[in-house]
């Protein structure tokens, strides 16, 4: 099934540094009905700082993502907080 998006879009980046002067993100709450992956994807690229401590992402749609984001997110020094019947959480691991 062909799907497509069709959303006016801004970097996370530029809402966070740009747009908001946003210095510290305590939780993120994701629903993209299937565009997870494409939310989160430059997250991945964010510096540390501005890393969310807490992402909660709902999981339902999870056979439409590109790729595992949270997967991708334990690899990107977060950890698997547990998960109900449609939401994962996620903490971000502290380096000591």
């Amino acid at each position: 099934v062909g799907r497509s998006l069709n959303h006016p879009s801004r970097p996370w980046q530029r809402i966070a540094r740009h747009d908001n002067d946003i210095k510290k993100i305590a939780a993120l709450k994701l629903d993209g009905e299937g565009y997870e992956y494409e939310v989160l994807a430059s997250l991945l690229d964010f510096p540390d700082t501005l890393l969310p401590e807490l992402i909660i992402i709902e999981h339902t749609h999870a056979k439409l993502w590109k790729e595992n984001i949270i997967n991708l997110l334990i690899h990107r020094r977060y950890s698997k907080l547990g998960k109900n019947r449609s939401n994962t959480f996620l903490s971000l691991c502290v380096e000591s």
